[in-house]
């Protein structure tokens, strides 16, 4: 399908890596998901200089609270709750408890 003079494209980052044909559960969070190619830096010649400093900022957040709440569980492992949005995915909380 070619594109006709004036018309608009949409890239919806939303959709990155759920389609169905390729993931079995396309909608189910799973970090551990192989090949995934997530479109959140771009890539390339065209890759975000804050990639690198976010990576590094993820992993000291993410290494503290591990580390200071150890016992850090889901509150409710039933469906999340996803925020209403057709450009980008994101959960409207995500209540945790430790014991």
């Amino acid at each position: 399908m070619a594109l006709q003079k004036n018309e608009s494209v949409v890239a919806l980052s939303g959709a990155a890596n759920r389609d169905p044909a390729v993931f079995s559960k396309p909608d189910r969070m799973d970090i551990a998901r192989p090949d995934l190619r997530p479109p959140s830096f771009g890539g390339g010649s065209h890759v975000c200089l804050g990639a690198q400093p976010a990576r590094i900022e993820a992993e000291i957040v993410f290494g503290t609270l591990l580390r200071r709440l150890p016992a850090i569980r889901l509150a409710d492992k039933g469906q999340p709750q996803w925020r209403q949005s057709f450009s980008l995915r994101g959960l409207t909380s995500l209540p945790v408890r430790w014991d």
